[in-house]
């Protein structure tokens, strides 16, 4: 596996990338099972819960495009990448982001 002392040292290698994306899987994972209970929670709360689940799995993707990213800086979403979020999540939802 990869160490903590791989980690420390910030080392890029196989382990890592092994690592990584076993996490990455991981994380999906957690976020299909939880998609299914959205359905559960209060109409009035619904919408926040997919959008930030939404910025998750686009930060997820993010990671996965460019694993070692995450030892020399900080991931994040553009204003571009939150736009299409926030959109996406809203066309789900049935609104339009256009309107006012």
């Amino acid at each position: 596996g990869y160490s903590e002392a791989e980690l420390l040292k910030r080392e890029k290698n196989d382990a890592f990338l092994r690592m990584m994306d076993f996490q990455c899987k991981r994380i999906r994972g957690y976020f299909d099972q939880a998609s299914g209970l959205i359905s559960l929670v209060d109409q009035d709360a619904r919408i926040a819960i997919s959008l930030m689940m939404n910025v998750y799995v686009a930060l997820i993707e993010k990671i996965e495009a460019k694993p070692f990213d995450v030892l020399d800086q900080q991931i994040k979403l553009s204003l571009k990448d939150k736009t299409k979020v926030l959109s996406q999540t809203l066309l789900k939802a049935g609104l339009d982001p256009n309107s006012e």
